[in-house]
């Protein structure tokens, strides 16, 4: 892997990009950036697909499984993305010595939020399964995969922080790089532990926990041996990274809690939305579990210019180009309402052929999925015009109690309520109930772009 970033050009108090090279850009960053993601979101689909062999119920520990790592990850995300607000400026700005003492508190961070996951999971799995379902084959089948997952989250505290680093300076094809040797072993050491092929043993459920242990440790050393292969100083483990002064932990838990605290509950909240479908029937919990991951991946594509706007963003406010603020924000916006066309047309088109990828064909499971990309279709068009400005352009300009604000008052005042009335109250169809995933991007739509037009949520490191 190379050591060069991506450049912007020079410090400058006018736009001086032109279309062209703001295409350019675009293609440079965003690509690689969507590659990743969908090598990431990949995996949980790849490990439904294959566990899908065992039998439905299977399906159903993956998915409850999945979402509670996914709240894990939303506290990862949640420091990630408030860290980024000072890595992506101090980088525009050329102070480093600021640079590595927040990496090295954004790195404590995690790697105490791993500690915390990691007993979790092995002290009480029976415990959190049956929050979600009382099947015994559900429960047995995700307390089996917890006790070998838990080691993979010892090495996320570690890799997630770099990785989240590397992209904010514009290193998207050294993160490309791991990402895809980290997944492609992970598919393969999964489809040997899931299948036991060749005589060897099969494990079931829990081989997809050991392909993720393993992968895991191989992207911590990807990273390690590159950072300290290349010399890359910025990065690098020392002392000056880890003098943790009251003034910098403060600074940092102001723009990250109120981000930790958003993430890890509108997690939550959709940890919410699968025990209502779970107390439906299991079935329905199957088609949720099918959806959340389909859900992802409708925010794929978007997720790469939201990360690119990022870079673009977070050095021009660290240089403090506020004309070229504007200019990226404009564009962006357009980019992010085709991205949402082609995905919604994407949701659709794939809707059916689907349905054989899973092997649910005439199945109830089938039935409701088929219905809930449709329901999806419209939510991918929504989200491409929210998710820009809450994802890309409010995180890096350090908008965190806004953005607590807004995607938790959707998820719990109105997400919540809506599934909680239509599944449980009314008793009426999967479909209508997954329409709160619509329901709340309406409601955040005129919000974000008041909040966008006043420019309330810039804020400078």
């Amino acid at each position: 892997m190379g050591t060069t970033a991506i450049s912007l050009g020079k410090r400058t108090n006018k736009v001086n990009i032109t279309n062209k090279q703001f295409l350019m850009f675009i293609f440079k960053t965003s690509l690689p950036l969507i590659i990743q993601n969908v090598f990431m979101q990949s995996l949980d689909f790849l490990d439904q697909v294959m566990v899908s062999s065992l039998g439905t119920k299977e399906i159903a520990a993956i998915g409850v499984c999945t979402k509670i790592v996914s709240m894990y990850f939303a506290a990862l995300y949640g420091g990630g993305s408030g860290s980024a607000f000072f890595l992506n400026q101090y980088y525009g700005k050329d102070d480093t010595k600021n640079y590595r003492r927040m990496f090295g508190v954004n790195v404590s961070f995690c790697m105490l939020a791993s500690i915390c996951m990691a007993v979790l999971v092995f002290a009480f799995p029976t415990q959190i399964m049956r929050l979600f379902n009382s099947d015994p084959v559900v429960v047995g089948s995700g307390v089996r995969y917890f006790r070998v997952a838990g080691f993979a989250y010892l090495f996320c505290g570690i890799t997630f922080p770099i990785s989240y680093a590397l992209k904010g300076m514009g290193y998207v094809k050294q993160t490309l790089t791991v990402t895809v040797v980290s997944i492609v072993t992970n598919v393969v050491l999964n489809y040997i532990f899931i299948f036991g092929p060749f005589g060897l043993p099969s494990f079931g459920v829990m081989g997809a926990a050991m392909g993720t242990v393993f992968s895991r440790l191989l992207e911590f050393l990807c990273y390690i041996v590159w950072i300290y292969k290349t010399r890359f100083e910025l990065l690098k483990f020392g002392k000056d990274m880890f003098r943790l002064t009251k003034k910098r932990v403060a600074e940092y838990l102001k723009r990250v809690l109120p981000l930790i605290f958003n993430e890890i509950m509108w997690s939550a909240g959709f940890t919410v939305y699968f025990i209502i479908y779970g107390r439906r029937s299991t079935d329905a919990l199957s088609a949720i579990s099918i959806m959340n991951t389909m859900l992802m991946v409708s925010k794929l594509i978007l997720g790469g210019f939201s990360g690119a706007s990022q870079i673009a963003l977070g050095r021009a406010l660290g240089r403090r180009e506020d004309e070229l603020v504007d200019w990226y924000v404009k564009r962006f916006v357009f980019i992010a309402l085709i991205v949402g066309i082609v995905t919604a047309s994407l949701m659709i088109a794939i809707s059916t052929p689907l349905l054989s990828i899973y092997g649910i064909v005439g199945t109830q499971t089938g039935v409701y999925v088929k219905q809930c990309m449709m329901v999806l279709a419209a939510y991918a068009l929504l989200d491409s015009l929210t998710s820009i400005n809450v994802e890309g352009f409010f995180r890096v300009a350090g908008d965190t109690n806004f953005i607590a604000f807004i995607d938790m008052g959707s998820v719990w005042i109105i997400g919540v309520i809506f599934t909680f009335v239509t599944g449980i109250l009314l008793q009426l169809p999967v479909a209508v109930m997954f329409c709160a995933v619509v329901v709340t991007e309406i409601y955040k739509l005129p919000i974000i772009y008041h909040r966008l037009a006043s420019k309330k949520w810039i804020h400078y490191a």
